[in-house]
């Protein structure tokens, strides 16, 4: 991935006052065991859950699921990198975790801006994610615009 300057990240930065109720925006990441790894490393949560594959007789099967705030926290990069504006402040976040996140999915983060507030400069954002067209995880966030 090309390393990109402050001043270019900002250079895309849109107004407050341009922002339009309906943007989307958003990226597609693959949940991988490494990354699973190291987020129960930093959280100690060390559930076999999240670490231990299942064998049913000679056959190993896709049982590993992602912690769900690991997949929730890639809210964090959908909302402080992705949102067409750059300079704002989470001021709240709530997910829904409807299906479980497996290993090696494909996953797609959506946002969408639902409302705004010119007079306090706050941003509604829908978050969905999904795997194919399945709805894994949804939920809204607030965002201060700064």
């Amino acid at each position: 991935m090309k390393k990109q300057s402050v001043r270019n990240f900002f250079s895309n930065d849109k107004q407050f006052q341009n922002l339009k109720i309906g943007t989307k925006f958003g990226f597609e990441r693959r949940v991988e065991f490494k990354d699973i790894k190291k987020y129960a490393n930093l959280v100690q949560d060390k559930n076999p859950l999240h670490l231990k594959e299942k064998i049913s007789g000679n056959i190993k099967k896709n049982t590993i699921t992602s912690h769900g705030m690991y997949v929730g926290s890639m809210t964090s990069a959908l909302l402080g990198t992705h949102c067409p504006i750059k300079k704002n402040v989470l001021l709240s976040l709530s997910l829904n975790f409807k299906k479980p996140v497996l290993l090696n999915y494909k996953i797609r983060i959506e946002g969408k801006i639902v409302a705004k507030s010119e007079a306090l400069k706050i941003l509604t954002v829908k978050i969905d994610i999904y795997y194919k067209n399945i709805l894994l995880i949804d939920g809204e966030a607030k965002l201060k615009a700064i």
